[in-house]
């Protein structure tokens, strides 16, 4: 019951936010690398469907796995970034012919730390598959209402501590005195130092 309502209400909110793409990327001064935009949504969707199966984990007393599927999809984001912002262009300096050249695009920049996130996300989704396959397509609306009833004070708490994590990351722009590029440079640096420190996060939670 669960898994439906979260999947069909992550379709739906994705929906909405690739139909309020435009106006999202003017806001976001994001109108130049709108695609960032997509990579975000499918994020977010794949986070959502991530949820339940590490909610079971826990509810099984099972913390290796858990932890292990938690960390897996930090380390992968990590390795993205770092070969595509750091080891890849190196190879390209200095052999400009590689076949790495049809692989990277210097024009997404920044995006590559989406982009790790975006594969962080689906590698855990890889490994959770088994507790996803174990969902039956059955919906029991009395249930449903019971959980609504109970969540929605949640979700609100769950939004300001949501806003109280990423805001730093939203205003870093903003309130740095550097030039544009370098504030983003640095933004991505802090955003995966960022995700790092969720790794003890995660230990705790396994636990």
């Amino acid at each position: 019951t669960l898994s439906l309502s979260l999947f069909f209400s992550s379709i739906f909110f994705t929906v909405i936010l690739l139909l309020c793409k435009d106006s999202l990327a003017s806001a976001t001064d994001l109108t130049q690398h709108s695609e960032y935009l997509i990579w975000m949504a499918a994020i977010i969707a794949i986070d959502n469907l991530n949820t339940l199966p590490f909610a079971k984990l826990r509810q099984e007393n099972r913390p290796r796995r858990y932890a292990f599927a938690r960390v897996a999809g930090i380390v992968m984001n990590i390795l993205v970034v770092i070969l595509f912002m750091g080891v890849i262009p190196k190879i390209l300096e200095k052999n400009p012919d590689s076949f790495l050249k049809h692989i990277y695009n210097k024009d997404i920049g920044l995006g590559y730390y989406l982009l790790g996130n975006l594969c962080g996300s689906v590698f855990t989704l890889l490994i959770l598959f088994k507790e996803i396959k174990q969902i039956r397509f059955r919906f029991s609306t009395k249930l449903w209402k019971e959980v609504m009833k109970y969540s929605l004070p949640l979700i609100i708490v769950g939004l300001g501590g949501m806003i109280n994590d990423v805001l730093s990351r939203l205003i870093y722009r903003h309130v740095v005195d550097l030039p544009q590029t370098q504030a983003d440079y640095e933004l991505g640096i802090f955003a995966n130092i960022f995700r790092l420190a969720l790794l003890i996060t995660i230990m705790i939670q396994a636990f």
